[in-house]
């Protein structure tokens, strides 16, 4: 009877059925980081390694034997039923192959020969690599097979430098420890080496004493996982029979893992009906073992050899470092020279395989600094910063080749920032300035050495005067400016004089170069957008002030169509129009814009325009949009967008996938997907918020990559990123410090006041929000920071003070476009009925919402339907 009778369909053991997912949650559950099941391995497992089934061998063999019998072919029904009819004496229809194996072949020796045959020169299979890296993480540990092939050992050597404990004889088994920490694989029926191996009905019939005993003894401290295991040797069963029976045995239990098209024997069947034995459809061994690894490590897998780790190569730097001085010798100095040579080239293979991974140029210096610099890079990801910075401080003292003195240097630079020590990544900054004073790159390089935003931004714009005719340095002398203007509360006199200095930057920067390809043409769009923020505060401007800004912003974009509105540079800036202002009739419009640029650009540019349809689709997800818009939208997100993609992009894409979708498998692969992307680190507060939702495991590897990020992504982002873990942790002391470092770094003040404030309410110190409240208030709109009025307002509320008023908290839910600060507003002012309708319409949308709400200690308690 095939699987799929029996489990589907209200079969007769439907509801003994376990889900892929259910049996991946419990290998996921484990003790004291030790793995909790035993695995079975059978003949299922090495087909697509190139290794024939049992059914192929004996439909090959019934045919043989009816033709030896009868001198003429038949067809496999005739020749079964023949063998069944008249051979019934030495055929077992139970169990064929066994049978036919011991008629086929008289001799051990001839059987031996015959397997060793068909598993010559096969190679194990992806499945395989995705078992070995699973038990690399102790999901597990001890392998059973039935299988005579050496594929899995094989797989250990291709796979990992991890060496397994390996049984494929009898005597060797009764050694082997349960406590031992190496894997071990035990071969149930023996090894195709040697003659004794297991294969007709009589040996398989029973397992060898030693043998039998270790599985017994195995199966007392974990459970079983089997799959491309028929259960067809009587042996085997007759044991786990027997254990399943006992209470001390298999506490974890059996899962079977079968495919719908699998024959399931009577013997099996049998078992399945006991107590403690679950099955699991599974697509097959290869499928099964993909899905656990990425539900589970959740790392794309990486066959890249890792030569530095294997033993040759070992063996190998070993030979090189010459500790016993055997150079002496004429012909092993020639060798060992040869072989650092090829060492160094396999080295530079590696790196330059790697080399879009790393903007850097190295073509100006040697193979012997090439693998140095290699090595830094290296030693500061394995070891860290403070590693990397001495490994690369010995190598400058002892250079030899003065073309990579500045490499060096600037590598010395870029650990000492990471470090955090500002005083010598200035002292090495000033050391590339003494080598080459017209190099506009080091003081660009020196600027990043500040600690003090007025203070770089002063330095920035002293080089700029300087070097009167760089656009680069007055470019980034205005970026600084901005991060000046965001930094402070507003003060409109000192504002105004810092978006006039920006201003004469930018104006100095497109004199020099004029084209689209200068960043400048996007900071004018910014200074333009920050002098209209400052004319709305608190009224400062008139109307005309405001309206003379907006003409001059429209025209600014008007003049970048006309320059060349399907350059990227136009086309970034005309999507950035529809996030700061919706309109979903200007949306669309766009969207054609971008549908017609990609379809006549390169790969590169059409990748770029992906990231920027994104951002619109991602605002339509968030809105409650036209049945046309949302067709648009799943049709963007249920695309394959390829290797190369932005991990953001598959960030929204996971969003959309769990939120709308419902699809959490498919959402955990675009998250896994972007976690491993070399920009992960820029998105990371992004994907904090879906590891917060649904995927809790994965929160380690977000950790892991948040405290490598320092000094790779900008300190205010990093120091914000620690902040949101320390509140997804309930570290509040964690999460004030390190808010305020962000702050210090140039984190924008609004965006400072926002997530303070909900750090005192989230932790229920209201006190301080409401301290930070009064005092700031008037130093921010309004109404482009609902967040921080609500976060204050609630304090207010809590602690009865005379500030709050329901007519203010009436006048934000009545002004906002933003459905959550709706939903906060009425549920502050007791209108709790109405504010789960909306809240639970969110959720009905985006059930991404749920947790989002959750989230919100102003909606404590409020009714919301997940």
């Amino acid at each position: 009877m095939k699987a799929s009778q029996l489990f589907e369909n209200n079969g007769e053991l439907f509801h003994k059925v376990r889900t892929e997912m259910d049996l991946i949650r419990h290998i996921r559950t484990r003790e004291g980081g030790m793995s909790n099941y035993n695995l079975l391995m059978g003949a299922g497992c090495s087909v697509t390694s190139g290794i024939r089934t049992a059914n192929n061998l004996i439909d090959e063999w019934t045919l043989e034997l009816y033709e030896r019998y009868n001198n003429v072919k038949a067809d496999i029904v005739e020749s079964r039923s023949y063998l069944e009819r008249e051979h019934a004496s030495w055929y077992s229809s139970a169990n064929p192959y066994s049978s036919l194996f011991e008629k086929k072949f008289d001799l051990p020796s001839q059987r031996r020969r015959f397997v060793e045959y068909e598993v010559d020169e096969k190679l194990p299979s992806i499945g395989y690599s995705y078992l070995i890296s699973m038990v690399k993480e102790h999901y597990f540990s001890n392998i059973f097979t039935t299988n005579f092939d050496d594929l899995i050992n094989e797989a250990f050597y291709q796979f990992s430098s991890v060496r397994p404990i390996h049984c494929a004889h009898d005597s060797s088994i009764h050694s082997i420890s349960i406590t031992s920490k190496r894997p071990k694989i035990i071969k149930l029926h023996g090894d195709y080496l040697f003659d004794d191996i297991k294969s007709t009905l009589k040996e398989t019939e029973s397992l060898e004493q030693n043998t039998k005993e270790k599985l017994v003894e195995f199966c007392k401290e974990y459970g079983l996982v089997v799959v491309g295991y028929s259960g067809n040797d009587r042996s085997i069963m007759d044991t786990l029979e027997f254990l399943i029976k006992q209470d001390n045995y298999l506490k974890n239990g059996i899962y079977w893992c079968l495919r719908k098209d699998d024959e399931i024997s009577h013997t099996l069947r049998n078992l399945l009906w006991k107590d403690k034995v679950y099955p699991v459809l599974i697509d097959g061994f290869d499928e099964f073992f993909a899905n656990c690894y990425h539900s589970i490590v959740g790392k794309n897998l990486d066959l890249r050899p890792n030569n530095k780790e294997s033993k040759l190569q070992k063996t190998i730097q070993n030979i090189i470092s010459d500790e016993f001085l055997l150079s002496k010798n004429t012909f092993i100095e020639q060798d060992v020279n040869t072989l650092k040579n090829e060492s160094s080239k396999q080295d530079i293979s590696e790196f330059l395989s790697n080399m879009e991974k790393d903007d850097d140029n190295y073509s100006d210096i040697g193979i012997t600094d090439l693998r140095n610099l290699l090595e830094i890079d290296s030693v500061r990801d394995e070891k860290g910063v403070h590693a990397a910075y001495e490994l690369c401080e010995n190598y400058f003292k002892n250079l030899v080749n003065d073309d990579a003195r500045t490499r060096y240097i600037s590598k010395l630079v870029s650990l000492a920032n990471l470090n955090n020590d500002k005083y010598t990544a200035t002292k090495w900054a000033d050391q590339l300035i003494d080598i080459d004073s017209n190099n506009v790159a080091y003081y660009l390089l020196k600027a990043n050495c500040f600690d003090n935003i007025k203070e770089k931004r002063d330095f920035l714009e002293e080089r700029a005067n300087y070097f009167e005719f760089n656009y680069e340095l007055y470019n980034r002398a205005a970026e600084v400016g901005y991060e000046l203007f965001n930094n402070k509360e507003k003060n409109v006199k000192r504002d105004e004089a810092v978006l006039n200095d920006i201003s004469i930057w930018i104006d100095k920067s497109l004199a020099l170069e004029p084209s689209l390809s200068n960043d400048a043409w996007s900071l004018k769009l910014d200074l333009l957008y920050a002098r209209r923020e400052l004319k709305t505060f608190d009224h400062h401007g008139s109307k005309k002030d405001v309206n003379d800004i907006e003409g001059q912003i429209s025209e600014l974009y008007m003049h970048l169509e006309k320059l060349n509105k399907m350059h990227i540079r136009t086309l970034d800036l005309l999507t950035g129009k529809i996030y700061k202002k919706f309109d979903e009739e200007n949306a669309l419009k766009q969207l054609d814009l971008l549908d017609l640029a990609s379809s006549k650009s390169v790969e590169r540019k059409k990748q770029r325009i992906v990231f920027l349809k994104n951002r619109i689709f991602n605002i339509l997800n968030e809105k409650d949009v036209s049945e046309d818009l949302q067709r648009r939208v799943k049709e963007f997100y249920i695309q394959d967008f390829g290797k190369k993609i932005s991990p953001y992009v598959l960030l929204c894409k996971a969003e959309y996938m769990y939120g709308v979708m419902g699809d959490e498998q498919k959402a955990k692969e675009c998250v896994v997907s972007a976690l491993n992307n070399k920009n992960a680190d820029i998105y990371l507060e992004k994907a904090l918020t879906l590891v917060a939702a649904f995927l809790p495991e994965l929160y380690e590897d977000i950790e892991v990559i948040a405290n490598k990020s320092f000094g790779i992504i900008d300190d205010s982002a990093y120091y914000r990123l620690q902040h949101e873990l320390a509140v997804f942790n309930e570290d509040y002391e964690r999460a004030i410090v390190s808010i305020d470092k962000a702050y210090k770094s140039g984190l924008s003040f609004e965006t400072y006041l926002t997530a303070k404030s909900f750090c005192h309410i989230k932790f229920g110190y209201f006190d301080d929000c409401l301290v930070l409240f009064k005092k700031y208030r008037e130093n921010i709109s309004q109404v482009e920071h609902e967040a921080f009025f609500l976060n204050g307002y609630f304090a207010a509320k809590k602690l009865g003070d005379q500030i709050y008023r329901d007519i203010d908290i009436r006048n934000v839910y009545n002004k906002t476009k933003d459905k959550g600060v709706e939903i906060c507003a009425r549920y502050m002012l007791g209108e709790t009925t109405k504010a789960s309708q909306i809240a639970n319409k969110e959720i009905a949308r985006n059930k991404l919402n749920y947790y989002r709400f959750l989230r919100w200690p102003i909606l404590e308690g409020i009714e919301l339907e997940k």
